[in-house]
């Protein structure tokens, strides 16, 4: 009663049933006959049908044996899927024995067909948005901009505690391992460390991340302390990366000028070589120490197929972070990325001094291995930040400031998770208010949600079925177009695009 069945015609028949000559099984047919049709009907609606679960109900109770007989005799796959839905007039027929179902669906769809993302219509990005960046800001409580230095602190000293923690205990346990029968599960103790510790190094990139923001205290020394301790302990050079990601949320959903997992356009998919696809697309987790030695964020702008290898190595040079000329550098900035670079080679000595005490494969596998996992974490996180078909890119006369803080999409990475990287995947607010503490998005995002309505994008997929599509499906954008989306040649619906 709760659902309306008028755009479909569903005729269900039993055939030859009356043959059962016991008037005990005249109520379990008639019940078993109606929650077919019940089932039909919710799945012709949308909704899922309660057959089964009326179904495993009655196994529990104290019905008649035949009940039990016939619902057992109706075969699983009559608990239709959603696509398996028939449209346009198509019968559908199912038959077991003397049961039989037919279904015929009218022309109309029954049901809206899913949508294949949530984007907003192509019209209201390109126009001016209904609401201003100040209507935005002004609905976040002003308190949830102010840094706690107490809270950052914690969080600070918690996550290297942690990773001391981790490498005493693993050591620790890999003796007892090693003078005992059970010396073979060190082989499953260090890559169980490396993935705990590596998510450690990932949250104490955070910490410097919000460092890198102002977000950790309004003390730009503090700021600038803190983010040397946190980043150069994982081989980061925190004033380049902070440089570099601040002109990365200058310029957030702007194909001309955006450095981050920028796409290719068409053309410049279809003209890149086989082996850069294979790095940009299937070794997504091991990319970011080639960002950080000079690979691009962007796509190259070069109309030549093969750019020679002279000029490859000075684009690398040009846009290495650990030299101080590189060209996104200011000249008064210089010194400071000196100073972290500096920072970096003295951790990296450090190690190489340990690995001359203690050999080099303990300093492999405390290290180096986590280092890994930890840059696995940070690839595939900003990936999946700027990387979903719902996701617009804009031509740089198109973009503001406003629109392109909303080009990005929240994740979900699970409750553990999401607090052990302090919220990084709650993206949205942060790309519109970056001084917001990571402690404070989830309050700030729930503040803004009323007022950008569908603007605001979260993911509802897990994060392997998100990475995987993501890779599947975006994969380039239409050459032309002030608005872009993801698309690629494997998907079977083409997108309209707005075109100039």
């Amino acid at each position: 009663p709760r659902h309306t069945y008028s755009d479909t015609f569903l005729r269900i028949t039993c055939k030859s049933i009356a043959t059962m000559n016991t008037t005990g099984f005249v109520m379990p047919v008639g019940v078993a006959s109606g929650q077919v049709l019940l089932s039909f009907a919710g799945r012709f609606s949308g909704q899922p049908g309660p057959m089964k679960a009326h179904a495993e109900t009655w196994k529990d109770r104290t019905f008649n044996a035949a009940t039990r007989t016939i619902l057992k005799r109706i075969p699983s796959s009559t608990f239709l899927a959603r696509h398996e839905v028939p449209r346009r007039g198509r019968t559908f027929v199912r038959q077991r024995d003397n049961f039989e179902v037919n279904a015929i669906a009218s022309e109309r769809t029954l049901s809206p067909p899913r949508p294949q993302s949530n984007r907003v219509a192509t019209e209201e990005l390109l126009s001016k948005l209904p609401f201003t960046f100040n209507d935005v800001r002004d609905s976040i409580p002003a308190k949830l901009f102010e840094p706690n230095l107490a809270l950052s602190m914690f969080y600070c000293v918690r996550d290297f505690i942690f990773a001391g923690a981790l490498c005493f205990a693993v050591n620790y346990a890999d003796q007892l391992l090693a003078a005992s029968p059970f010396s073979w599960l060190r082989l499953l103790l260090w890559p169980a460390y490396g993935l705990a510790q590596g998510t450690i190094m990932w949250a104490l990139f955070v910490v410097g991340h919000d460092c890198g923001h102002g977000s950790f205290s309004r003390s730009k020394t503090i700021n600038n302390i803190i983010g040397h301790l946190t980043h150069a302990a994982i081989l980061v050079p925190f004033h380049s990366w902070r440089i570099s990601h601040r002109h990365h949320h200058s310029n957030t959903g702007n194909l001309d000028t955006d450095e981050s997992w920028v796409p290719h356009n068409q053309a410049q998919y279809d003209r890149t070589d086989s082996l850069a696809k294979f790095f940009r697309y299937n070794l997504i987790p091991f990319l970011w120490p080639l960002y950080l030695l000079g690979a691009r964020g962007k796509p190259d702008v070069e109309t030549t197929d093969s750019p020679s290898e002279t000029n490859a190595v000075s684009a690398w040079a040009k846009n290495t972070h650990f030299h101080p000329e590189m060209e996104l550098f200011k000249p008064h900035e210089r010194l400071g990325v000196a100073i972290s670079s500096l920072s970096c080679a003295a951790v990296l000595g450090s190690l190489v001094y340990a690995g001359s005490i203690f050999g080099a494969v303990p300093v492999l596998l405390n290290y180096f291995l986590p280092w890994v996992v930890f840059g696995a974490w940070l690839s595939i996180v900003t990936y999946l930040h700027h990387t979903d078909d719902s996701v617009p890119w804009y031509e740089d006369k198109e973009w503001d400031k406003l629109k392109g803080g909303l080009c990005t999409i929240d994740r979900d990475y699970g409750t553990f998770i999401n607090h052990i990287h302090h919220d990084i995947g709650t993206h949205v607010v942060h790309h519109l208010f970056y001084t917001i503490p990571h402690y404070n998005l989830n309050a700030a995002t729930a503040a803004i949600k009323p007022v950008i309505g569908q603007h605001y994008r979260k993911s509802d997929k897990s994060i392997l079925q998100g990475y995987l599509e993501s890779v599947k499906n975006c994969r380039f954008v239409p050459n032309v177009g002030k608005l872009r989306y993801y698309t690629s040649y494997d998907k079977s619906e083409k997108v309209e695009q707005d075109q100039p």
